[in-house]
């Protein structure tokens, strides 16, 4: 049982304080649970190591996925660019259903075309980041701020299409 990898898991202080006590799951629970089943840990830890593995791959297939969606847009947008249809963008927003908006800007971080139109013309976007995405592709967000509360959350293709 040395070969464990939970047992080489150092955690901090708060993190073995969250479990209560009693109860169900409380850690004299789990602790007898544990003694009881220390013939299967090994299975179990392994059960555990294969669906976090499952869960690392199909994130890095999601983020894969969206990466493509916006070489697609960049694709359709360079050969017309600065001149942009809407349709395009409103295209791309439905084929790619966990967007919830798609905009253009220019060098200074202004919104010159977007799926939202309060935000064209505006310049609010994080400094940091539009200089970092002029030079390289990057991801940055999750985004908790007014415009994307505005915006709202994505609308699934199966409800777009009732819509």
């Amino acid at each position: 049982m040395s070969n464990l990898k939970s047992l080489s898991m150092h955690l901090s202080r708060a993190e073995r304080k969250w479990l209560p006590w009693f109860g169900s799951t409380g850690k004299l629970a789990m602790s007898r649970s544990c003694f009881l089943n220390r013939h299967n840990y090994s299975a179990v830890e392994k059960t555990f190591e294969g669906i976090a593995a499952t869960r690392v791959k199909l994130l890095q297939q999601w983020v894969a996925s969206q990466w493509d969606q916006m070489e697609l847009l960049a694709e359709q947008l360079i050969n017309s660019y600065p001149e942009i249809n809407l349709h395009t963008l409103n295209d791309r927003l439905t084929a790619a259903p966990d967007f919830s908006e798609l905009f253009v800007i220019d060098l200074n971080g202004g919104v010159t075309h977007s799926t939202h139109s309060a935000h064209i013309g505006q310049n609010d976007l994080n400094k940091k980041a539009v200089a970092k995405g002029i030079n390289e592709a990057f991801l940055h967000g999750p985004y908790v701020d007014e415009l994307t509360l505005k915006v709202g959350l994505p609308v699934p293709n199966s409800m777009m299409k009732s819509l």
